[in-house]
């Protein structure tokens, strides 16, 4: 299923829970599904609060970006298609080699794209940009680059990257859950076996959970309270993401060595472009581009390097 997720009525035109009511012939996959084939085939049917839709049927991930970026995303879909393809797993195995293609398919585009909607972010506010830079060289210094064991002692830019995840969340409606017994959500009967689908992009962007919801504003989580309910970009309970833990230190980790070491600015005047593009994910429609010069402490370290070869 493509969406657009482009800032406008199209997410907001989807409720915050979208339910899919169809049996549950519909809900299983297609039998022996064809070893060149990457994903599992699945009918399924989506409520939107009307009548229920058919949607098309896309049995392959196509590519959403262009360029340079777009044919990294390309290649590395037709090289871990070409593994799977010629890889004979048997039946036993093939829910772990399953699980690893998500892993790997899944943990890279989604920390990759909310790396770059929080450097296009920063840009736009560059206030938020110097209080990370004052934070980073006061607690790490300018003698070295920052480190993972570095993160816990950097509240100012976890709340960068959490608020970069509540406004532009890697999965928007997180991903399809089946109600394993009957049950009521919202005012609304939830028959067994249907599929239900969070909207947390509008949940998190709702006015009357978030005060000046649409503004970009880290220091909002600076409370330290928990927003369970409202904050879902990994989903919540069980089900949630098995690798939110890792994902947060991997972007806090590769935005802060960003931070730390370049000088950033904006190619002109005018503001970065914070519309979406087409996907399952959540990309940028034009891909960012910033100017940067090193900074004193990206010197300092490769003259260390010098000293030691």
């Amino acid at each position: 299923m493509l969406m657009k997720t482009a800032d406008g009525p199209d997410q907001a035109c989807i409720p915050p829970v979208t339910l899919s009511s169809s049996s549950s012939r519909l809900l299983r996959a297609r039998n022996q599904p064809k070893a060149s084939s990457m994903h599992t085939e699945v009918g399924l049917r989506v409520d939107s609060g009307a009548r229920p839709r058919k949607l098309p049927h896309k049995p392959h991930m196509k590519p959403h970006r262009s360029g340079a970026a777009g044919q990294w995303t390309r290649g590395i879909l037709k090289s871990a298609q070409l593994a799977f393809s010629c890889m004979v797993v048997p039946r036993k195995e093939r829910g772990f080699s399953s699980a690893l293609s998500v892993l790997i398919l899944a943990g890279t585009e989604t920390s990759a794209t909310t790396t770059e909607w929080a450097m296009a972010l920063l840009l736009n506010h560059p206030n938020s940009l110097k209080k990370a830079i004052a934070e980073i060289d006061d607690r790490v210094g300018q003698e070295r680059i920052m480190d993972e064991t570095d993160l816990p002692n950097l509240p100012y830019l976890q709340n960068i990257v959490r608020e970069t995840l509540r406004l532009y969340p890697p999965g928007p409606l997180l991903v399809p859950h089946v109600s394993s017994e009957e049950c009521e959500i919202g005012g609304y009967h939830i028959p067994k076996h249907t599929m239900v689908m969070v909207n947390a992009w509008a949940i998190q962007r709702d006015p009357k959970l978030w005060p000046d919801a649409t503004s970009f504003r880290p220091e909002r989580f600076e409370t330290g309270k928990a927003e369970t309910y409202k904050f879902l970009p990994y989903g919540v309970g069980r089900r949630a993401c098995p690798g939110a833990s890792m994902a947060n230190r991997l972007i806090g980790l590769t935005l802060g060595t960003l931070i730390q070491c370049y000088s950033w600015e904006r190619v002109s005047d005018k503001e970065v472009d914070m519309s979406g593009a087409e996907g399952l994910t959540m990309p940028k429609k034009t891909p960012l581009e910033a100017m940067c010069k090193p900074r004193d402490v990206l010197k300092k370290v490769f003259e260390g390097y010098k000293t030691v070869l």
